[in-house]
């Protein structure tokens, strides 16, 4: 049991402050962890990046919510912006028509001899 001593005694105490874990995340990975006091408002890293994919490229759009001054645990996670990679316009498409194209074979030289003949045949034919 403890007993009060008659004299008075000084008592020292020895106090920290309390300290929240402030984490910045970026794709899964734990970019920086910060141990704040109440009130301190923490630093963010430099800006993440994320690599482009097929389709996109991404720009640093801020963070899931409002950096502010520490007052519990809390994770703040970067959020990216997506922009389309443009994809390269397609060639037109061949004509594929006959329109006109008939004409100028029979404009070609060896054309013109086949409807020599065919005519010629024609007229044979006819004749009989």
């Amino acid at each position: 049991s403890f007993k009060m001593p008659p004299d008075d005694i000084t008592v020292f105490v020895l106090a920290d402050y309390v300290k929240y874990r402030v984490v910045f995340m970026s794709e899964g990975s734990i970019l920086q962890t910060e141990y704040c006091k109440k009130g301190e408002i923490p630093t963010p890293p430099e800006s993440p990046k994320k690599a482009a994919d097929k389709e996109n490229t991404y720009t640093f759009a801020g963070w899931s919510s409002e950096i502010a001054p520490a007052a519990e645990n809390c994770i703040y996670t970067a959020v990216f912006e997506a922009t389309p990679i443009p994809t390269p316009e397609e060639p037109p498409a061949p004509d594929t028509s006959l329109y006109g194209k008939a004409f100028k074979l029979l404009l070609g030289a060896g054309a013109v001899v086949i409807l020599g003949i065919l005519v010629s045949v024609a007229v044979a034919i006819k004749r009989r």
